[in-house]
């Protein structure tokens, strides 16, 4: 079978592979940290008004706790991605121009402690998969370098 091939039999078959559009509502090989701080973000540049809008409005998502969050926001504040407002109407706002928001700004500060921060050991093995993923990862962030958080709010139906 080639990898091209879209089709899925039942009885969980490795060989076929899926459309990946079939998938979309778990998305799988996106970290949830990352989703949900392009959703968040996304969500600010959305807004009509200025105000500030509060993490926990933000990310409604009732299985995820915003505080797992506070840090990667306070990490896009720090990198002047985002605005912190403080006060009883606080709350965080885009720090930049949507255009100039990327979904790499975003993966970055999103992003989990690599395996040489683990101190994981250097063997054949492991070099050969971190040369595959670096690769991998290469490509991948030069895709979502590529995409602006204004470009996904042109994507947006409106009126939601």
């Amino acid at each position: 079978m080639s990898p091209n091939n879209t089709t899925s039999t039942s009885g969980g078959d490795q060989g076929h592979f899926q459309d990946p559009r079939q998938q979309r509502a778990s998305l799988p090989l996106l970290p949830a940290r990352f989703l949900l701080t392009v959703e968040a973000v996304l969500y600010l540049a959305l807004q009509r008004d200025s105000r500030p809008i509060k993490l926990l409005e933000a990310i409604p998502a009732k299985s995820f706790s915003p505080r797992h969050l506070e840090a990667t926001f306070q990490h896009l504040v720090r990198l002047g991605i985002l605005k912190s407002i403080k006060g009883a109407r606080g709350g965080y706002i885009l720090g930049r121009p949507s255009q100039l928001i990327s979904l790499a700004d975003l993966h970055r500060a999103s992003a989990g402690k690599s395996a040489r921060e683990f101190h994981v050991a250097e063997t054949l093995a492991h070099q050969t998969v971190t040369t595959a993923f670096e690769e991998i990862q290469y490509k991948w962030t030069a895709d979502l370098a590529a995409i602006s958080i204004q470009d996904l709010v042109d994507r947006t139906p409106r009126g939601v």
